[in-house]
């Protein structure tokens, strides 16, 4: 029988090779520690936020904060009339 103990410093197996690698314990993955950060969204609706189709917020007219969605749902079609007249009124200008 062979002692395994006793290596020269010039060995080539792969228990000497591996006792030489050296890695960093946060660099295993672990089913405890992922290495996969959660996909934390632009999420708007959580938010209660309006988002336009750009991602702007849509902001009150006369306070200059973002509308709730529940307020926006409240009074869509007033807002959304609002919108369209300040559209045709731009196109007009030009």
């Amino acid at each position: 029988m062979t002692d395994t103990t006793s290596h020269d410093e010039d060995c080539d197996c792969f228990k000497c090779k591996i006792k030489t690698v050296q890695v960093s314990p946060s660099a295993t993955p672990s089913r405890r520690k992922s290495n996969q950060k959660p996909n934390l969204g632009n999420n708007s609706w959580e938010k209660g936020i309006v988002r336009d189709g750009r991602g702007m917020p849509h902001l009150n007219p006369g306070t200059l904060e973002p509308t709730p969605i529940k307020t926006y749902v409240e009074h869509r079609h007033e807002i959304e009339e609002g919108k369209r007249k300040m559209r045709q009124a731009s196109n007009q200008e030009e």
